[in-house]
């Protein structure tokens, strides 16, 4: 099996598991969450977790909802970063980022809401997954989406070029 081919089948399988356990409402917010979730992309995130856990003899079911729950968290982080007051990214894979498809408060709340969802969906579980396991890998999800996380590569990303040069980051 080459690489190209398992990545095609663990993108399918990941296009299916991040559908079918999105919430869906027919308003404004879970639009712009449908739209952002489900606007293509690698998913090198959920690829990840399949070949780490196949290495370790978990089934792929045991890893459908861990490579979820990452892959909703990898987009909020990634509408929040097109925002206007972060990166501000007009585009995102070819199509307009969350906040130009839809507007910047609703692109905010999608965000907050994936994150929200990510933590959701692992804490219901997947089979062969111990309430232990549920709550250390929702620790580990909060972990890496907190101060230390995500929003510190954010805060990071935003604010060393306030202070400092080129030369400085080189050394």
């Amino acid at each position: 099996m080459t690489f190209d081919y398992l990545l095609a089948q663990y993108q399918n399988r990941i296009e299916e598991i991040l559908k079918n356990n999105l919430p869906y409402d027919h308003d404004k917010l879970f639009d712009a969450i449908q739209y952002s979730t489900m606007n293509g992309g690698k998913r090198l995130r959920p690829l990840i977790v399949y070949m780490t856990g196949l290495a370790l003899n978990a089934t792929l079911a045991s890893l459908d909802i861990p490579a979820c729950a990452i892959e909703y968290i990898h987009t909020y982080s990634l509408i929040h970063d097109d925002l206007p007051a972060m990166d501000n990214d007009d585009m995102r894979r070819g199509k307009p980022s969350c906040h130009k498809a839809f507007d910047e408060s609703t692109a905010i709340l999608a965000g907050d809401t994936l994150l929200t969802i990510g933590l959701d969906v692992e804490e219901k579980g997947a089979p062969e997954q111990s309430p232990n396991q549920q709550i250390k890998m929702i620790n580990a999800l909060a972990k890496a989406s907190d101060h230390n996380g995500i929003t510190l590569g954010q805060s990071l990303d935003l604010h060393l070029s306030e202070n400092y040069t080129l030369e400085d980051l080189n050394e």
